[in-house]
């Protein structure tokens, strides 16, 4: 079957000899909301919505307490200093799990979107 980088909790490709978790196996697969819907999830498409709500989230917390979010979240994209984000609510955790090169590879993509 066809070889890429998707993934869900279990495989259930009838072609898939393995039934084991996602994370180790390469074929597509399919996760299900209910008996008639189903989609398809990649990885990269989850790691980019991680991303992003991450980004809401820590512009809204900064925003709340009173920062200029767009400032302190470039600051902190291109010095590296955590600092800029604060601590409150986990902000500055949240977005410290994701490398920088990973949330600015996402922010040149989606711009560049059609």
């Amino acid at each position: 079957h066809k070889r890429t980088d998707y993934y869900s909790i279990f495989c259930w490709e009838k072609d898939c000899k393995k039934k084991r978790n996602m994370l180790k196996c390469n074929c597509i697969h399919k996760v299900g909301d209910g008996m008639d819907q189903t989609k398809v999830f990649g990885t990269n498409e989850l790691k980019d919505a991680m991303i992003e709500e991450t980004l809401k989230d820590v512009y809204e917390i900064l925003e709340d307490t009173g920062y200029n979010a767009i400032n302190q979240m470039v600051g902190y994209l291109m010095s590296g200093d955590p600092g800029f984000i604060t601590s409150n609510k986990e902000a500055r955790s949240r977005i410290t799990k994701y490398d920088r090169s990973k949330i600015l590879e996402y922010l040149v993509r989606k711009s560049l979107q059609k």
